[in-house]
């Protein structure tokens, strides 16, 4: 359909919808591809849940990151989970030779024992799918 558009993002036939439901696995792919295409570049919030780029990209990256901000709120003591998330993601997408010694690195860093880091993510990546679900925002792939 022409002109179809899902949270603000317009879907194109690439981006056409590959499910009738979210999943964690999904967003968590998402996330990846998210961090893959946009490596570098400047983001910035100018409203809550809202990422922009301060370079011309596509807007679904910026979308799918936000989902950081705006499906797990800090006000639910979900901070860890965001850093989590976002690690994980990143270290997939950007240092993909050999992210399990990245995400190693950061958890001795930040003393988080490895399965609670794993444990936290999924756990992470099933709210903001339900999120999403509930939402009612259409399934879709970068």
């Amino acid at each position: 359909m022409e002109g179809e558009t899902s949270n603000g993002i317009a879907i194109t036939s690439s981006m056409r919808a590959i499910g009738d439901v979210w999943t964690a696995d999904h967003v968590g792919q998402l996330m990846i591809a998210a961090f893959r295409v946009s490596p570098g570049v400047p983001m910035y919030s100018r409203r809550y849940g809202h990422l922009e780029a301060l370079e011309k990209m596509p807007v679904g990256p910026c979308k799918v990151l936000s989902w950081l901000e705006r499906e797990l709120p800090l006000k639910r003591g979900l901070h860890r989970a965001r850093q989590i998330v976002g690690t994980w993601a990143a270290s997939h997408a950007l240092r993909w030779r050999d992210p399990d010694a990245s995400i190693a690195q950061w958890c001795s860093a930040h003393n988080v024992h490895p399965t609670t880091f794993y444990r936290t993510r999924d756990r992470a990546l099933i709210i903001i799918a339900k999120r999403l679900n509930d939402r009612g925002i259409q399934v879709f792939h970068l």
